[in-house]
């Protein structure tokens, strides 16, 4: 496949999005693709053609009007060896069908692939100031759900390009056997077409309503799961229920516009070519008098035409309901590559052995927004155990993403050891922190494999060492040990025993600033004395900057640095 490109809205939606499309697949995918779209079209084609002489060898002589110059071999073949040809052309037909629809629906799953891959690896490279603004529920409804629509306008689209050249060598066969009552049936469906014209206007409204309703269900579907527990205890499962229901509702009631518009759109088309077809009985047998022996090949014809016009229009229908799906993802993507934090890392590492300095320090998350931090200026001594406490909204949230290196300040300088932190060191000081979160990630695994994530090559001896600095030894006496598998967000096992497991994950890092972010928040009493504990024996060991409310915590830190104060 081709490198990625550039966001399809350069060219229009339409034309944007299809040569997007085309620039994912490749030269060689959409030659090839158009060499089978082109021999199923001719073999159809071709053996719609033998109708003529076929009905000619059954029926009678044609008429002196109708030579079959363009066909000489067909003259001198019986009505059983023609017959022969048609099927085994049928065969040809169906093997090579067979090969396309089969690259057709590959290279869908492949662009929705692809899709995901790029928004979702843009999205962990983008800034975190950006990142932070934004509603993760969306981002993954857009990755997981408007993925799979984008990706399926591979399909429409080679649906509309089969469904076109198969018409196109109809008319063509039509063209040889009766060109003038061929430009009839034409110019009758053109007529007849026109209020499809006016169907397919409302569409691509329709389809971005459809796709922010989606975005407003999955929300709701990941809060709300995330939170049943809380819910449950409050008393409010039955209002998640209620939200659900009504966002579910709403998107039927869009499905259900789209499917009715499709099905109007089937039926006035249908409508238009029964319509077209008798017009072109009436004026080619009754008025006209054309033999039946060449129009009976022609109504086959133009049997088969309607059908690819049909196809035609649902192909067009689907293609415009399902387009604002890629639109949206592409502009994640390029709204993410544009707010993309510096991927220079510093080969070195940085030296830390005095203290990290903060020096009038101006952040606010966005132009115009309040400052979070103005003027700020704090000193965190190597070895020390420093408490920062402030009312929510206060910055220690802010303060702590500013030591770790994940956000940049907008004024002012982050020092280590008195040098000032370019974007390359500010990358590579990353990997020399740890950062304990108050609701710590866990995923379906062993133990092990939980305590490795971010450090792969961690062994049993490392983390059974940070296990004990953790005072998380209960994991060393379960049956299975560190083999004990987790469950879906850890929820195996209780509040406290997540965070000291969190807490050892942390510690395989041997950071230099280990950040604990209101880890004791939540905890009852014996699992609070476990993790106070645990920080405490760190104290001298290492720099840990301890955000909290607690004032059994607070109490052992060497410092207090209080955000309220001015």
């Amino acid at each position: 496949m081709q490198q990625d490109s550039a966001h399809p809205n350069e060219a229009g939606p339409n034309f944007g999005g299809l040569r997007f499309l085309v620039q994912q697949a490749g030269a060689g995918q959409i030659f090839a693709l158009g060499l089978l779209l082109l021999l199923t079209s001719l073999s159809e084609g071709f053996g719609l053609l033998l109708l003529v002489p076929i009905t000619q060898a059954l029926a009678g002589q044609l008429p002196d009007t109708v030579p079959l110059d363009w066909l000489p071999f067909a003259q001198s073949l019986s009505a059983v060896a023609l017959l022969v040809i048609a099927v085994m052309l049928v065969c040809l037909r169906a093997v090579i069908v067979y090969i396309t629809n089969e690259r057709r629906r590959r290279l869908g799953l492949s662009l929705t692939n692809r899709l995901r891959a790029q928004s979702h690896t843009a999205l962990l490279e983008a800034d975190w100031r950006w990142l932070s603004k934004q509603n993760s529920a969306d981002h993954a409804a857009l990755i997981m759900g408007e993925t799979v629509r984008a990706g399926n306008l591979v399909d429409h689209a080679l649906s509309l390009a089969t469904s076109v050249v198969t018409l196109l060598a109809m008319i063509a066969a039509a063209a040889l056997i009766a060109p003038q009552l061929t430009l009839i049936i034409i110019a009758a469906g053109i007529i007849l077409g026109f209020p499809l014209l006016v169907l397919r206007r409302k569409t691509a409204a329709r389809a971005q309503d459809y796709s922010s309703v989606y975005a407003d269900l999955q929300g709701l579907v990941s809060n709300g799961l995330d939170h049943l527990r809380a819910a449950r205890i409050a008393s409010a499962a039955d209002r998640l229920a209620d939200d659900f229901r009504q966002a579910s509702d709403l998107l039927e009631q869009h499905e259900r516009v789209y499917f009715r518009d499709s099905y109007r759109a089937q039926a006035t088309f249908q409508i238009a070519v029964a319509v077209a077809l008798a017009l072109a009985i009436y004026l080619g047998i009754i008025v006209a008098g054309i033999s039946i022996v060449i129009f009976v090949p022609l109504l086959a014809i133009a049997a088969r035409s309607s059908s690819m016009l049909i196809r035609i229009q649902q192909a067009l229908h689907s293609w415009r309901y399902n387009l604002p799906a890629l639109e949206q993802l592409l502009e994640l993507i390029a709204q993410a590559r544009a707010n993309r934090e510096p991927q220079e890392v510093s080969p070195t590492s940085i030296a830390f052995k005095d203290a990290i300095e903060l020096r009038d320090i101006h952040f606010a998350y966005g132009e115009g927004a309040r400052d979070i931090l103005a003027g700020f200026n704090g000193t965190l001594a190597a070895g020390s155990l420093v408490a920062i406490r402030g009312a929510s909204g206060a910055g220690k949230s802010t303060f702590a993403d500013l030591l770790s290196g994940l956000l940049k300040p907008d004024r002012g300088k982050v020092m280590v050891d008195g040098a000032v932190m370019t974007d390359a060191q500010r990358m590579r000081w990353r990997s020399q922190i740890a950062y304990v979160e108050q609701a710590a990630y866990f995923f379906d695994g062993s133990i092990a494999d939980n305590l490795r994530w971010g450090m792969e090559d961690a062994d049993d001896a490392a983390m059974i060492a940070a296990l004990k600095l953790a005072s998380a030894t209960f994991v060393l006496d379960m049956p299975d040990g560190l083999s004990t598998r987790m469950g879906e967000g850890g929820r195996l096992f209780s509040g406290g025993e997540l965070q000291r497991i969190a807490f050892a994950r942390a510690l395989i890092r041997q950071p230099d600033l280990l950040i604990l972010d209101e880890v004791s928040a939540g905890l009852d009493a014996p699992n609070k004395a476990f993790v106070r504990q645990s920080v405490a024996n760190l104290k001298g060991d290492r720099t840990i900057v301890l955000l909290s409310h607690d004032q059994d915590m607070i109490d052992i830190a060497d410092s207090v640095l209080d955000l309220d104060l001015p």
